[in-house]
């Protein structure tokens, strides 16, 4: 699904690579993405980890980053980060969002930013990380 850890990303299904759309907001991919993850009434995906730190369980935390990734960012133009070590979107209603397959934590989850440049929305700035799901039966 994505690039693994080391590789280069390319292209990205679900996305627009070749030019931004004007109407590629984060509030019109809202439906798609919350069909999936739950977003709660104050704005946040997952569960609370920080102060604006969520988590969302997976069994496979990178590829459900992706899919998040993708959903969040559809009809965007995505690329590389400065740093090389992710990919961004910059959406038509202020939002910037960032996928990180190894993020900087001590797990190293994969992690997706979510910023607001100037007033929030519905959706609060969070940073989640894509963590492998608890196995309890231990």
């Amino acid at each position: 699904m994505g690039a693994g850890q080391g590789q280069s990303f390319g292209k990205t299904k679900g996305s627009n690579t070749s030019g931004k759309s004007k109407s590629a907001s984060l509030n019109s991919n809202l439906n798609a993405l919350t069909s999936t993850y739950k977003l709660t009434e104050s704005g946040y995906f997952g569960e609370k980890s920080g102060k604006h730190i969520r988590n969302i369980e997976s069994d496979n935390p990178i590829k459900t980053a992706n899919d998040f990734f993708n959903k969040a960012t559809k009809g965007a133009k995505v690329e590389a980060t400065s740093n090389g070590e992710g990919k961004k979107a910059k959406m038509s209603d202020g939002y910037t969002i960032t996928i990180r397959e190894v993020s900087h934590s001590a797990d190293k989850s994969p992690a997706v930013d979510i910023h607001i440049k100037g007033i929030p929305g519905k959706i609060k700035d969070q940073k989640i990380h894509f963590v492998k799901t608890k196995d309890d039966s231990k």
